[in-house]
């Protein structure tokens, strides 16, 4: 009977508390069901914009794609550029830190390179391959780079972008090779010519079979 008594009261004691307790509790219940509503309200806005800039950025590539099959003499070619860069430049400000903020900027740079502007070019290559440096378009953006600086005359600054794509991104980029015949090239241009050689030789010891590599070694004949 104790026992019965015993459990009796701890559960008389406990009904106490709750009724006690119970506005705090319900206002307790009542911030949680608040909060799961806000985030499941804020988990679906991110998801519907997330999913916003990944429909601009494909109806850009595309609209880039069908900008680059126009000619120098269609009218509409600079006046299409411009509505273009528009619209990658809303994807890039909206779509923080994301690949259809990524891709904006590339396509930006590829754009500008285009139009002639390298400038404008070597800078959008440059973030992109500095903000996104663990993405496949890093070394791309990596090369881009370069051959915009060097269209600038800035060769220095080139050979720095192609030899740290060889450096970092040897192992997964088919640029790699391409960047190494660029750097034997420039050496070979500014009159450093067993500097050459040596980019060159270490190019068909390390890509043989790649067409780098072919071109490499008709530059070695070339130079001796």
């Amino acid at each position: 009977m104790a026992n019965v008594e015993e459990k009796k009261s701890v559960s008389t004691k406990l009904s106490q508390f709750i009724i006690s307790k119970s506005k705090i509790i319900l206002i307790v219940c009542a911030v949680i069901v608040v909060v799961v509503v806000v985030t499941g309200i804020a988990t679906a806005v991110n998801n519907n914009a997330q999913q916003k800039w990944m429909t601009a950025i494909e109806t850009a590539e595309t609209d880039y794609t069908d900008w680059k099959a126009l000619t120098v003499e269609d009218s509409d070619r600079d006046l299409e550029a411009e509505e273009l860069e528009i619209e990658l430049l809303a994807i890039v400000d909206g779509a923080k830190n994301s690949y259809p903020q990524m891709k904006a900027t590339f396509l930006l740079g590829s754009l500008s390179f285009e139009l002639k502007d390298y400038t404008e070019a070597a800078s959008y290559f440059d973030s992109v391959q500095k903000d996104y440096a663990d993405t496949y378009l890093a070394p791309v953006a990596l090369m881009n780079n370069a051959v915009a600086l060097e269209m600038l005359n800035k060769n220095d600054e080139a050979l720095d972008r192609y030899q740290r794509l060889v450096d970092t991104y040897a192992a997964v980029s088919p640029e790699a090779s391409h960047a190494m015949f660029s750097i034997g090239r420039i050496y070979e241009g500014q009159g450093n010519l067993d500097l050459s050689k040596a980019v060159y030789e270490q190019l068909i010891a390390e890509y043989e079979t790649s067409e780098w590599a072919k071109l490499a070694q008709v530059r070695l004949i070339t130079i001796d």
